[in-house]
């Protein structure tokens, strides 16, 4: 049987579709040497598509300051991460728009964990993701190590509200209600990730 990490590593490398790919290329050039990784989730993700959607990226950064260029930012950035920026670019003769969070890499890595400040990681991870781009192999292995670990920060935290007997799609769909999402989106959530997520509870339990 896989183990976790396996099935996060695995989901991170799959393809995904064209503007994703070409945007995260040009997420690499705009932050320049200091991007570490850049990931893609959310409902683009879910859907396959960034038709009338926008799509969603985390850049990873070694530096802040050698990311985002102005003091001010690169400050502000680290002491309350991610700074979130809108960009678009033409793909295939069309506007593709995108929302960016800019974080560095070790502040994502200690988000993934239960001892974070916030949720705002670890709760927003334990979800499939795409590892986009990677500055070498031991950054892709640290990241996909982040995004196991999200996951069992989220299961921790949620089995103790969860009734006897409980599966993993309510499980997760539980994780997901506190966040101020419409109830109808939320299930199309998790039935979309629900493969994903049986993989992950079978490699979990005892």
């Amino acid at each position: 049987m896989a183990s976790l990490v396996d099935i996060i590593d695995a989901e991170s490398r799959r393809e995904t579709f064209p503007a994703a790919g070409a945007f995260a290329d040009e997420l690499r050039r705009h932050y320049g040497e200091a991007t570490a990784a850049v990931l893609f989730y959310g409902s683009c993700l879910r859907e396959n598509t960034d038709a009338g959607l926008m799509l969603d990226f985390y850049v990873l950064v070694d530096r802040y300051r050698h990311a985002l260029g102005h003091p001010l930012s690169a400050a502000f950035a680290a002491l309350l991460p991610p700074n979130v920026y809108y960009h678009e670019m033409v793909f295939e003769g069309r506007t593709v728009r995108t929302k960016v969070a800019v974080m560095s890499l070790a502040q994502f890595l200690r988000g993934a964990s239960p001892d974070a400040f916030t949720a705002s990681v670890w709760a927003r991870f334990a979800q499939p993701a795409r590892i986009l781009i990677a500055k070498n192999n031991e950054v892709r292995r640290r990241v996909a190590d982040a995004l196991a670990q999200a996951v069992r920060t989220m299961i921790a935290c949620t089995t103790p509200l969860m009734d006897a007997g409980f599966t993993a799609r309510e499980l997760w769909l539980r994780a997901k209600l506190p966040r101020v999402t419409p109830p109808s989106c939320v299930l199309n959530r998790t039935r979309n990730a629900r493969p994903w997520s049986r993989a992950i509870w079978r490699a979990l339990r005892p």
